[in-house]
């Protein structure tokens, strides 16, 4: 037990019945400094306390350890040496210069130091260049091979991808139907305010015997209302949305809609 300090009778007590079953521990009052209530029977220290002062003897020892290991490698002209672990990596190869850092963390941080600069570096150089960039861009797909490998692209998956051709006639009817007017590069989901996805989930609803994604060239998409009722519309506002929703187009087998053509035959 501590000198100098009052012991309650029921830490003495249990120290007392520790001693006589030969038990190395028992619990006692607890510690003013860390707060353990496990006390050794023979001196009646904290467990916990004498294990961090174990501990912190034992670190005394390596780093003394490991500050001989680094003189000696820097007598000998070494850049490195084996130290102590590294808490962060565990490696154990250290610097003999400056303050001994280890050397996994010190590459790895300048791995990614250098990989910082050069991303800023690249992105200053496409800042500058972007203008000559895009010219040299347009130059380029203004030749004839290259609009033919990039036509041929866009046929190879118009015909393959039914989601794509779907687009790609939506795309045309609103661009046709707009007439003059600028959408100012926006895509036709947003104008409408609706995803490929969703127009696809909603015709495919309503689909008649026959009608399937493969022959898709065999049917369009038909508006119950048709466009010519709503006169010039704006891309974006409110008629434009109400002649594109969803709930004014349905599938319609190609030889109906050229036969309805602009006429109304149902109400919304």
């Amino acid at each position: 037990m501590p000198r100098g300090r009052p012991v309650p009778k029921e830490a003495r007590r249990a120290r007392e019945a520790a001693v006589a079953a030969h038990e190395r521990r028992f619990l006692g009052h607890r510690c003013p400094r860390c707060g353990g209530i496990e006390r050794f029977t023979s001196s009646g220290g904290c467990v916990r306390c004498v294990a961090c002062r174990r501990f912190r003897t034992g670190r005394k020892a390596e780093i003394s350890a490991n500050r001989l290991r680094r003189s000696v490698a820097r007598e000998a002209g070494a850049t490195m040496y084996e130290g102590m672990p590294c808490r962060r990596c565990s490696g154990v190869l250290r610097y003999t210069a400056g303050k001994g850092r280890c050397v996994a963390c010190m590459r790895a941080a300048l791995a990614k130091r250098d990989r910082e600069v050069e991303r800023k570096r690249l992105a200053a150089s496409r800042a500058r260049h972007r203008e000559a960039a895009n010219a040299r861009a347009r130059v380029r797909n203004k030749r004839p091979e290259v609009k033919a490998a990039r036509s041929a692209r866009v046929l190879t998956r118009y015909h393959a991808d039914p989601d794509f051709r779907l687009k790609i006639r939506m795309s045309k009817a609103i661009r046709r139907a707009l007439g003059g007017a600028k959408k100012n590069r926006r895509p036709w989901e947003n104008l409408v305010g609706y995803t490929i996805e969703d127009l696809r989930i909603h015709l495919k609803r309503q689909f008649v015997k026959g009608m399937s994604w493969h022959n898709i060239d065999q049917w369009q998409v038909d508006h119950i209302v048709p466009i010519a009722c709503f006169g010039r519309v704006d891309p974006g506002g409110d008629a434009f949305r109400a002649c594109w929703a969803l709930s004014n187009l349905r599938p319609l087998w190609k030889s109906l809609n050229h036969a309805k053509g602009a006429k109304r035959e149902h109400l919304v």
